[in-house]
């Protein structure tokens, strides 16, 4: 009989789902305040785009759909009150 083992190679590039830290080390272009700024004042929009997830408090983003988001002019505005 022989065993067969799973590896599992746990690409951080290829997962859809990263942590804040995970997406802005790959993306330098974002600041942590800006960041922090879109998904506090534009979160139920994330939501609903499924730019984001939570992970019991942890926020979690898709980076396909968040990119997909930027590009629809979702962070046309920033810094002003929504």
């Amino acid at each position: 009989m022989t065993m067969q083992t799973a590896t599992y190679n746990a690409d951080i590039n290829s997962a859809p789902f990263k942590t804040k830290a995970q997406f802005l080390k790959c993306n330098p272009a974002f600041t942590k305040g800006g960041l922090d700024w879109v998904i506090f004042r534009q979160r139920d929009a994330l939501l609903e785009k499924r730019a984001i997830a939570y992970f019991g408090r942890k926020v979690l983003i898709h980076e396909r759909n968040f990119n997909q988001y930027i590009l629809a002019g979702g962070t046309r505005i920033i810094g002003a009150i929504l």
